[in-house]
């Protein structure tokens, strides 16, 4: 099911019908593509689905990743040669699956790669962003980090989540360090400091 679901995919994709069939009639007669939907759905696990079905081929994932857009109301849109549509995003439409890091202390180059194997230096371009204000618990998962993978074509950009994996990495990674007065953990990357967590006031809670 899933690999005719890509090839229909496919052909949709050559004939600019990545609309439903149903919608073609709507399509037609509105010429604001603002409220228009296409059927894809990327998950939370980073997986995209059309039309309820997993996509298969990572080149297909690929392509239309590149093609993934955000606009100053933060919806999502995939623009296609032919066509423009919000489509549904679970949470952040990457996740980052490998990490890899060379050298240390203020010198040290993280570099971080997406479920769709686009590469990313950890950096200005590329920030690390975390909800400082959710606690760190020792022995527990504090607020998940996020990475900028572009920038919308609004004020809102396109992120990508850590995974699991990666985020251990990162606490592994971690340093002694202030950001904005306060003492916190996080990592150095191409002489930038990245909080993790802010320190506990009983000493670094990490």
């Amino acid at each position: 099911m899933s690999k005719n679901n890509d090839e229909s995919l496919l052909e949709s994709l050559r004939k600019g019908e990545l609309f439903p069939v149903s919608d073609q009639s709507k399509l037609a007669s509105d010429t604001n593509d603002q409220n228009r939907k296409l059927p894809f759905l990327i998950r939370r696990d980073g997986k995209w689905f059309y039309r309820g079905e997993p996509i298969l081929r990572s080149s297909l994932i690929s392509l239309f990743s590149g093609m993934l857009t955000r606009d100053e109301k933060g919806n999502y849109y995939l623009e296609t040669p032919s066509e423009r549509g919000i489509i549904e995003v679970e949470d952040a439409p990457f996740l980052i699956v490998d990490i890899h890091w060379d050298g240390c202390g203020r010198q040290q180059v993280i570099s971080l790669r997406t479920n769709v194997d686009q590469m990313l230096c950890l950096n200005n371009d590329h920030p690390l962003k975390v909800d400082l204000t959710i606690p760190f618990k020792s022995g527990e998962t504090g607020a998940i980090p996020y990475v900028r993978v572009r920038k919308g074509k609004g004020k809102f950009d396109i992120w990508a989540r850590l995974s699991r994996a990666v985020y251990y990495e990162f606490a592994l990674l971690a340093e002694r360090g202030i950001y904005n007065g306060k003492c916190c953990y996080g990592v150095w990357s191409q002489n930038q400091f990245f909080p993790l967590g802010y320190c506990g006031q009983n000493g670094c809670s990490w």
